[in-house]
């Protein structure tokens, strides 16, 4: 077959090497991409802090190793009950938990500690927390009780909770030349349900959201852990997957198709798609070449407003060889990665 040509008919039915939950994507564009940055979100932690109103008794044994946070006084005011209940009662075992606040003064030996750090809880029984000792910021290796009474002020628990992997945790991807470019997710077609494979990465990620920040950066939540990369000035190839069902018919992918148009689907419409793209989406799809979904003449726009970034030609030969191993794979699911 002739190298020079791009065109393949992908046979789209599912295969029996393809792994859940990532089986059925076929790759629909490339790109190059030069300003990405690879970040965690900064939200991956819920944090509560428990509302408590009252001091405990902190007991350090083994070495101080462990403790005890003892509630338990009855001259503690009547609301502590509730309270403990309610930041406690949904605490896990091994969970890690921080006091701030724990600065006491000792006026028998007019010394000051501090039981402020990181614990990790293992219990509560009777109002009494018993937990294992991580970190504290001042105690005494002689001392194993600090009463409620000396402390400076109301201790502070707060309780992080990190979701699983696979789960709640994503990461971002933030290309600073934003929508405007060749060199854009917007460019590529992409949606909220495709999939991600960058450059060097082992997997394929889940497009969780997209928007454009007040910078006009492009700014993709995918579902998964990502490694913190900053590539800006860096050659990224990106492919872009679309799923499609197991029993959907044939569509002729073509890689390198520059002629965009709008895709409707149903009662929705993609901007910036090629004709097999959005023959992927859905076989019973439209597509309008040259038109925006609101129906306007998006040729000049595409050549003229779109900034395509200086590539040399090695830059297009590296854009080749991917095309031609997405297309290996999606023909021959035994020869390369199994998405």
């Amino acid at each position: 077959m002739n190298p020079s040509n791009i065109k393949k008919s992908v046979a789209l039915s599912s295969n029996k090497n393809q792994k859940k939950p990532n089986s059925n994507l076929i790759t629909a564009r490339t790109g190059l991409f030069y300003g990405l940055e690879i970040k965690r979100t900064l939200n991956d932690k819920v944090s509560t802090v428990s509302g408590l109103v009252s001091t405990p008794n902190v007991i350090f044994y083994s070495n101080q190793t462990k403790v005890f946070f003892d509630f338990s006084d009855p001259k503690n005011v009547s609301s502590t009950s509730e309270e403990f209940k309610k930041f406690w009662g949904n605490i896990q075992e091994n969970a890690i938990f921080t006091v701030t606040n724990g600065e006491l003064y000792n006026a028998k030996n007019e010394k000051i500690y501090d039981i402020s750090g990181t614990y990790v809880f293992k219990e509560n029984e009777n109002m009494v927390i018993f937990a294992n000792v991580t970190s504290a910021s001042n105690i005494d290796s002689d001392i194993n009780l600090y009463s409620k009474m000396d402390f400076r002020k109301t201790p502070i628990f707060e309780f992080s909770s990190t979701p699983t992997v696979g789960d709640s945790i994503t990461s971002i991807i933030v290309n600073n030349f934003g929508a405007n470019s060749k060199a854009s997710f917007t460019y590529m077609g992409a949606i909220v349900g495709d999939y991600i494979l960058i450059q060097n990465q082992s997997s394929s990620y889940e497009i969780e959201d997209i928007n454009i920040d007040s910078e006009g950066r492009e700014i993709i939540k995918v579902k998964g852990l990502l490694t913190e990369e900053n590539r800006i000035g860096t050659k990224t190839l990106i492919q872009l997957l679309v799923r499609v069902a197991p029993n959907q018919e044939t569509v002729e992918v073509d890689l390198e198709s520059n002629e965009l148009g709008s895709c409707t689907v149903g009662n929705n419409c993609y901007n910036s798609h090629t004709e097999s793209q959005c023959k992927l989406r859905n076989p019973q799809s439209t597509f309008r070449s040259g038109l925006s979904c609101g129906g306007t003449d998006i040729r000049f726009r595409v050549t003229d407003e779109v900034i395509s970034p200086a590539t040399s030609s090695s830059d297009e030969t590296l854009a080749r060889l991917l095309n031609d191993i997405s297309r290996n794979i999606a023909t021959n699911p035994k020869s390369g990665r199994v998405f």
